[in-house]
């Protein structure tokens, strides 16, 4: 008998079981001149057929204009708001002054970016993102500004000497370009008189052709299927070859390799939506996939691709590594913690595709403005769709299955925490030697840290992925969160990886197993296992074992302001701490530890490195992290741990309501719990068992790889091993199947079973339940009664608001004091992109840049020691563009007034990147008057916070009144 559940309990996982991915570009295809050849002799006849002889072919055809300008220009839900973003920004461009070229020499003195990089001129990316806006911006009004400022605009990149100096007109300077002016010949041609339309059809032939020659000759991204280069250049040459088509003769050998390739896209992407380049990356790369698809699927048929398994399983992958509330994404790899691109508009495009609610309400939920450049804001609005509905997330859990990477949280709310695990190959583009590593956020801070982007990435040797990109510290083992083994890095050979081998999530608890030997040398076998007990701990237990003695160093990565001591750390911020505690070896204790990286580029000065060494053939430890909520009721932990003889471990973590036993066999085994009195204790056939004993009676079952329970509410057999839970609520229970069970089930008299539907199962022998939630209950009434405490078992946790502090007076400080401190020096920073960059003006000549890039989740913090008590006001020297800014001053932890949690900053003008924009103001509250600061005498952090967009940070003075 077959019996299926729909898992509204769920409030667990989604994962997909697919195979995993991993092949080498060298064993790749080229796209090459048989190829094309290939392609257009199968393809092209059906091309002419659809091509229109006059008017626009990309993205609509001719005909659709009416609808779909009307439909642009309604008045549906959010879609009002999308068109006045759309058209404030075409109304900013039409006014300014078109970009005019500027020299990779002349971007290198300005940014102190080395010419290695500015010669790939990636600001003109910025500019063929204007010109894809400034298109769409008047084919829906036919404003003449922006039909100007549209002309100019194309017509002055068609005088730039080369879309991207360094590998000529080869890479993303020319793909942005590229895609834009095919966009505007396409849309816009009128706007171009003949010698103008002789322009551009010469400067594309010329530097598509480059970026073709770079396809077809073996450039770095020409076999990179999965990965951004060949995503975003691909799709301008298919973009290019359908607007130009029969207008520029090599137009149609562009489009089939356009077309060829992306069939080699589809083959090779990971079939779990996601990206080994990590989520700001994969952003990049799905908005130019959605667009390929969008652009030529009149003449090509290319929406065809939404059949593929990346592209059906996109959203989920986003949506699962979204961290707290929505605020930011992973840190894995060479990444921010926020998207590249979007990801409003290829959220809003996946679930029109797909009917996908989930994917609706992320992108009306995101709480900052879509990223990258102003491309992704046309989409937006061409890409949404109202009728869609809108539906919260519920799973809680989610691995991706071909990066291999787990993401299990407290929930969705912006106060919730998320727990990251890292697996996968630890060599692909843009990727670290972080196999195993973790990552918490709690809120919206990180406490425990992955260095991202390293500030050598302007150096060739960082990008040398067969040996030199390794000796930069930011992509080291040692700046992860993960096991160092006798000080080295781990393998870096191409097929080098970890694997997650059993990944079980149920509503209150997930495990996560990693076999971790292959990513090291000099071991026989290294493992790290992770149980999270939903809101209350994360358990951490790793192995390894060596024919000799190793030295196993567990990393933590923590912000500057943790404090550690011995075997403990706890990091407290806004929204909670975490404590980590080092149960086992009770001899071990966490220490500084100095990098010993060759080339050390971390990027982030808060990240600090403490390390619990451990030295043996056979190495345990075991690390208990506690999160804490703030103004949440607090409850001590106790745990211990000790290694049983067939290789596995016993873990107890009691509290003073409760007591937790976790027993780990390395294969199923009977599970011999430690007696307690008059306790009964179920009989348990697992490789893995737990249970938690409240007031003498066990109210929670937890098993993986479950044969046979024998427990006070149900009996049940499986046929295979299989993965369950068992909760008590009052006197119903709910049994959650991780995976489908078929076997035999035998419940307590007095209980019925009942499936969320409240409808009662019944059967006799053998049966099958599909995975999810069923109610073990009296009565139909009681089951009812069931749903509803689950549901509330696991709550949404808003973030805290910002503390005010206690007012108290201290008489004002002398006007004389002035203590200034420069902004890029000794700053701490939390969640920020802020860098240091040369600015002109700059009071030393950098400042620090882009604060508040990811808008919100960021603060900078820098510690003074005041030498007289009394009250002060802080000046500010900054720079904003075209808008003003808001943001939070603390000093230890609090706002001095209320006035402070919402500071006003006005427009600059600019950014002083090639002029002196710097304004030097007092915090002020809305009357105008300076913010008062009491400040005893000693030591104080000074913190800015919640920046509402970014800001450039130059000097900070706190003065007397």
């Amino acid at each position: 008998m077959k019996i299926h559940s729909l898992g509204l309990l769920m409030v667990a996982a989604f994962s997909l079981s697919l195979p995993l991915e991993g092949a080498r570009h060298d064993d790749r295809p080229f796209i090459n001149v048989q190829v094309i050849d290939d392609y257009l002799d199968k393809y092209e006849d059906g091309w002419r057929e659809r091509i229109p002889a006059e008017g626009s072919r990309l993205f609509y055809r001719e005909a659709d204009w009416p609808k779909v300008i009307a439909m642009l220009n309604g008045d549906q839900e959010l879609r009002p708001q999308y068109r006045k973003d759309v058209l404030a920004i075409a109304d900013r461009l039409a006014q300014a002054p078109t970009k005019a070229y500027i020299t990779p020499e002349e971007v290198s003195e300005n940014t102190g970016q080395e010419l290695f990089k500015t010669e790939q001129e990636l600001w003109q990316r910025r500019v063929g993102d204007d010109i894809f806006l400034l298109c769409l911006a008047l084919k829906i009004t036919d404003d003449p500004a922006y039909a100007k400022q549209l002309h100019d605009t194309v017509m002055a990149g068609c005088q730039y000497p080369q879309w991207g100096r360094r590998k000529h007109n080869m890479d993303l300077a020319c793909g942005h370009m590229g895609r834009a002016i095919a966009l505007a010949w396409d849309w816009h041609r009128e706007l171009f008189n003949d010698e103008e339309q002789e322009r551009i059809r010469s400067t594309i032939r010329e530097r598509l052709n480059n970026l073709f020659a770079a396809l077809t000759g073996g450039n770095f991204w020409s076999r990179s299927y999965t990965e951004n280069h060949n995503h975003v250049n691909v799709t301008a040459l298919g973009m290019a070859g359908v607007a130009f088509y029969g207008d520029i003769p090599e137009a149609r050998e562009w489009l089939a390799g356009a077309c060829a390739n992306f069939e080699l896209v589809a083959k090779y992407s990971a079939v779990d939506g996601s990206s080994d380049e990590g989520v700001p990356y994969w952003t990049y790369s799905l908005s130019f996939i959605l667009q390929f698809i969008e652009a030529t699927k009149h003449v090509t048929g290319a929406d065809r691709y939404y059949d593929m398994p990346f592209l059906q399983n996109a959203a989920s992958y986003r949506i699962g590594c979204s961290t707290p509330g929505f605020a930011g994404t992973l840190p894995w790899g060479d990444a921010p913690l926020r998207d590249y691109y979007g990801a409003q508009h290829m959220l809003a495009r996946l679930a029109s595709q797909y009917n996908d609610s989930g994917a609706q309400y992320v992108m009306e939920h995101l709480p900052y403005e879509p990223q990258g450049g102003n491309d992704v804001e046309a989409l937006l609005l061409m890409w949404y769709n109202p009728k869609v509905p809108s539906v919260a997330p519920a799973s809680l859990d989610y691995h991706a299955t071909s990066w291999d990477t787990v993401n299990t949280r407290s929930g969705w709310g912006n106060g919730d925490y998320l727990l990251a695990i890292k697996s996968g190959y630890t060599n692909r583009n843009h990727s670290h030697l972080d196999a195993g590593a973790l990552a918490f956020v709690f809120g919206d801070t990180w406490l425990l840290l992955a260095p991202g982007y390293g500030k050598g990435s302007g150096q060739r040797d960082f990008w040398q992925s067969h040996g030199p990109r390794w000796e930069f510290f930011s992509n080291s083992t040692e700046s992860h969160c993960t096991l160092l083994i006798n000080g080295k890095n781990q393998l870096f050979d191409s097929n080098t990886r970890a694997t997650i081998d059993t990944y079980v999530s149920t509503p209150g608890q997930q495990w996560t197993s990693i076999d971790l030997s292959d990513a090291y040398g000099e071991v026989i076998q290294v493992r790290r296992n992770v149980l999270h007990v939903r809101n209350e701990y994360i358990l951490t237990l790793d192995q390894v074992s060596a024919n000799e003695p190793v030295d196993v160093e567990w990393l933590a990565q923590v912000p500057s302001m943790a404090n550690v001591k011995d075997g403990h750390i706890t990091i407290a911020d806004r929204s909670g701490e975490l404590d980590m505690n080092l149960i086992s070896p009770s001899s071990a204790s966490f220490l500084p530890r100095e990098a010993t990286s060759l080339r050390f580029d971390k990027p982030n000065p808060q990240q600090e490195t403490y390390s619990a060494s451990v030295k043996g053939q056979k190495v345990d430890i075991a690390v208990l992290m506690q999160p804490r909520f703030r103004n949440a009721p607090v409850e001590d932990l106790r745990a211990t741990s000790t290694q049983s003889s067939d290789g596995g471990c016993r873990v107890s973590v009691k509290s003073e309501r409760w007591a937790d036993q976790i027993i780990v066999h390395p294969t199923v085994a009977s599970i011999n719990w430690e007696e307690e009195t008059n306790v009964q204790l179920p009989d348990l056939d697992a490789q893995i068992g737990y249970i938690r004993i409240e007031d003498s009676i066990v109210t929670r079952v937890f098993a993986v790889r479950a044969t046979n329970l024998d427990s006070a509410p149900l009996k049940l057999t499986s046929s295979k091993a299989t993965s369950f839970s068992l909760k008590n609520f009052d006197d119903a229970w709910v049994l959650h199947f991780d995976d489908q069970f078929t076997g035999y089930l035998q419940i307590a008299e007095g209980l019925k079973i009942f499936d969320e539907q409240l409808e009662m199962i019944t059967g006799k022998g053998a049966l099958e339940f599909a995975s999810g939630s069923y109610l073990l209950a009296r009565d139909a009434q009681s089951a009812s009664k069931t749903i509803e405490q689950a549901k509330a078992a696991y709550p949404m946790h808003e973030l805290p608001s910002l503390p005010v502090a206690k007012r108290y007076r201290l008489p004002p400080a002398p006007s004389e004091i002035n203590l200034t401190w420069e902004a890029e020096q000794d700053y701490l920073f939390s969640n920020s992109s802020a860098a240091v960059s040369p600015k002109k003006g700059a009071s030393k000549g950098l400042a620090l840049k882009g604060f508040g890039n990811k808008r919100g989740a960021e603060s900078l913090q820098w510690k003074i020691n005041v030498k007289r008590a009394g009250a002060y006001h802080l000046k500010l020297r900054y720079c904003i563009g075209d808008s003003n800014a808001t943001v939070a001053l603390l000093v230890d932890g609090a706002a001095p007034s209320k006035a402070a949690l919402k500071v006003n900053l006005e427009s600059t003008g600019g950014w002083s990147n090639v002029s002196d924009d710097w304004q030097e103001v007092t915090l002020c509250s809305p009357d105008g008057k300076p913010i008062s600061i009491p400040l005893s005498m000693g030591s104080h952090v000074i913190e800015l916070t919640d920046p509402s967009s970014p800001i450039n940070i130059d000097k900070l003075t706190l003065s007397g009144f």
